[in-house]
């Protein structure tokens, strides 16, 4: 096997977002900072804090770029396992936390850890394993396609359980889009889709919550003050901006009309502050960084790095192009960050953990003939 340099590309676009993400966080978070410092006044609280989650998440880039993949691949059932059993400890009272009804993270003396954001770096691992383990997937549906799914649905639903539907809804896509690029037939994709679309609107509306999430997402001014107050704040924030944004730090959204400003709906902040031309701006950078990384996928001569790449490059983007989704209203509120510009720790180093392994296998040199063995080739 040959190797070259990384693909500085891809780091140059992971740099772009992050630098883009941590002016944004110390934008939108200036008022919620100051009154919950008011005793001692920083409006810098939330920056330094994600300016040290950066660092932090730098050192696991590197860490995953130096990861040795063939010897990481023996492994890769023992790991799926250690995964599923932390969501499960989370689950019990007294292990983790609970934050408004909800158990999604360990407590620690500094920080807390969502064990659910890594899941979904491990689950790719396993799919990919799994996947090239069994074969060609395009004769294979009930070889390899169904067990697969009875395998993960298992992990997807303990993330489910948390309650966490948001990120429980996108490691589904993430399977079914491995499935989808690995090679499988499209009467055999058209038959798991419409077999999963009832189960999902089954489980969205099973909470009362949800149900109310989905009755503001369809008419969101008809219930102004409750299930579509999200909405309809967001959309001023986005709407407000314009072609050009109101300019840096002149949101009005953000103190206090908007709630998750610096979180789950920093992009609409952007919107506000940078105009339509900034959003348009992070949404170019997401494509190319689509690009890239299926780019990377498709130089790889070994099946299992090949899909894993592709899996990475789906986990990621499929994230930012939902939480955007959900921002513009195209999509019901689900709770998801936008990858390396929103407020938070987990999330990051996650997905910096999946740009570290990108990274490590944009390295690998495949042959100038390849055989054409996924979709991926011969889209």
């Amino acid at each position: 096997m040959k190797y070259k340099k990384p693909d500085m590309v891809l780091l140059f676009l992971v740099f772009v977002l992050l630098s883009v993400g941590l002016v944004m966080v110390f934008s939108s978070s200036t008022g919620i900072a100051l009154a919950i410092t008011r005793k001692h006044p920083n409006p810098y609280y939330f920056l330094e804090r994600q300016a040290l989650w950066v660092f932090i998440g730098f050192g696991v880039l590197l860490a995953a770029y130096h990861l040795d993949l063939d010897l990481i691949k023996k492994f890769i059932p023992w790991i799926y396992s250690l995964c599923a059993s932390a969501l499960l400890l989370v689950l019990i009272p007294g292990i983790g936390m609970d934050v408004s009804g909800a158990r999604r993270w360990f407590h620690f003396p500094f920080f807390n850890v969502q064990p659910a954001e890594f899941s979904k770096v491990v689950l790719v691992l396993f799919v990919s394993w799994f996947i090239t383990r069994k074969g060609n997937l395009s004769t294979s549906l009930w070889k390899t396609v169904i067990p697969l799914l009875l395998l993960v649905l298992p992990m997807i639903f303990l993330v489910y359980k948390e309650p966490d539907f948001g990120t429980a809804f996108l490691m589904f896509i993430t399977v079914m889009g491995i499935i989808f690029v690995s090679g499988i037939q499209l009467k055999d994709m058209a038959f798991l889709s419409l077999l999963s679309l009832p189960l999902g609107i089954f489980y969205m509306l099973k909470a009362r919550y949800r149900l109310k999430r989905l009755q503001g997402f369809l008419n969101p001014w008809k219930h102004p003050y409750t299930s579509g107050y999200h909405i309809i704040q967001s959309l001023i924030a986005v709407g407000s901006g314009g072609w050009l944004g109101l300019g840096l730090g002149a949101s009005r959204q953000k103190f206090f009309y908007l709630p998750d400003q610096h979180t789950d709906y920093i992009f609409a902040i952007l919107g506000e502050e940078g105009g339509i031309l900034a959003t348009l701006f992070v949404l170019l950078l997401f494509l190319f960084l689509a690009a890239r990384g299926m780019n990377i996928s498709l130089k790889q001569s070994d099946p299992f790095k090949k899909i894993l790449a592709a899996g990475l490059t789906i986990s990621i983007v499929s994230q930012a192009l939902v939480n955007i989704a959900m921002v513009i209203h195209l999509l019901p509120p689900v709770g998801i960050p936008l990858p390396f510009l929103s407020y938070g720790g987990s999330s990051l180093l996650s997905c910096l953990f999946m740009i570290g392994l990108l990274l490590n296998l944009s390295r690998a040199s495949a042959p100038r003939k390849v055989e054409m063995i996924t979709r991926l080739e011969s889209a």
